[in-house]
């Protein structure tokens, strides 16, 4: 995968474009085109049933990851994954957050995640219990805040703080 003619090359500013494109090809143009190996799907093998593993470990506070079935980075569906994420997960305002963290007082932290790859990737959900706390009910209030976003919607105002957010992420990326 590693060659030229598999390579992406981001450019921002005020450019001249025609400067510009033949800066690139006097940097890359003499580089030779290789024959890149053909991507090979693996075939979905998703888990149908719940399952869980404990790993009892001395720790100061007990953490619980959770994860998902999620989809492959060029299907429809990932962006939708990126926003249900971000309106779930990110800041201190998002559903989780508000509901686990400041609510239930459950958890001190929480987290999501999802990377769009070449294969099923997983969605994944983090939450650091407060001490004397129990894991089982964060996993009820999670299973409520899922609920939620299906009976109660998603908002205008938290639609476009997700999209805020996660353009803001990608221009950060860039630079």
């Amino acid at each position: 995968f590693y060659s030229i003619n598999n390579a992406v090359i981001t450019i921002a500013g005020d450019i001249n474009i025609e400067n510009t494109i033949t800066l690139i090809k006097n940097a890359y143009g003499s580089i030779p085109m290789q024959n890149t190996p053909k991507f090979q799907e693996s075939p979905n093998q998703i888990n149908k049933s719940n399952k869980i593993i404990t790993l009892d470990m001395p720790a100061e506070m007990e953490m619980v990851l959770m994860g998902y079935p999620g989809s492959i980075g060029n299907q429809s569906d990932s962006p939708i994954i990126d926003i249900l994420l971000y309106i779930l997960t990110e800041g201190e305002t998002s559903r989780l957050y508000r509901k686990l963290v400041y609510e239930k007082e459950h958890c001190t932290d929480i987290f999501g995640d999802f990377h769009w790859g070449f294969s099923n990737e997983l969605i994944t959900f983090g939450y650091r219990i407060h001490p004397g706390k129990n894991f089982k009910k964060v996993l009820t209030d999670f299973d409520v805040e899922i609920l939620n976003i299906f009976n109660k919607k998603i908002n205008d105002t938290e639609l476009q703080k997700a999209k805020n957010g996660i353009i803001t992420s990608i221009v950060e990326e860039l630079t």
